[in-house]
């Protein structure tokens, strides 16, 4: 079993018996390559064995946006941060060192993202997706200028939850300010 294998299936067992049957059903309508057939009596294993077969290089982001509906953030964090390049970044991720932890990134480098982070609108979106920021606070942050009051406003409203919010903000900052993470990463 390789790395992803093992990593979905962990992630699977996690999942009660009705959070299961409620993740094949989304896994079929959410998925145009698998039909009500194809999940029909599967059991973890072989959930594991279709996603791999039909998703062979997306199988843990399917898996992780099926959770993601699901409102499964414990899992989604475990699968983003158990995936340290076992079957390569996720489809929205640059795979600058995927070994990071965000947390600690955005903790350490605070004052270089909040002066240097220019693509705000795109991460702002996915931190209200991910409901880091609830609406009131993303209105408010997105009228703000200029940038770098966006940034203190994230820093103060979102990213105080804790880690979970911390490592979304960091995988919005590996996609949409790649270049500026991994100069970051190579100060030392």
């Amino acid at each position: 079993m390789d790395p992803t294998e093992a990593l979905l299936l962990t992630t699977l067992k996690k999942l009660g018996t009705a959070d299961f049957s409620d993740f094949l059903w989304h896994l079929e309508k959410s998925e145009k390559k698998i039909e009500e057939s194809d999940v029909e009596g599967l059991n973890r294993p072989k959930t594991v064995n279709l996603l791999v077969q039909r998703f062979p290089q997306k199988a843990l982001d399917v898996t992780r946006d099926i959770l993601k509906q699901m409102q499964r953030n414990d899992l989604v964090e475990l699968l983003s941060k158990d995936n340290s390049g076992a079957a390569g970044p996720s489809a929205g991720a640059t795979a600058v060192n995927p070994t990071v932890d965000g947390a600690d990134f955005v903790d350490k480098h605070e004052a270089q993202l909040i002066q240097k982070v220019s693509c705000i609108g795109p991460i702002l979106d996915e931190l209200h997706d991910e409901k880091v920021l609830h609406q009131e606070s993303y209105d408010e942050i997105m009228a703000l200028s200029p940038s770098q009051k966006q940034m203190r406003a994230i820093y103060s409203r979102g990213l105080r939850a804790g880690n979970t919010a911390k490592n979304i903000f960091y995988r919005s900052l590996e996609k949409n300010e790649p270049l500026l993470v991994a100069d970051l990463k190579g100060q030392k």
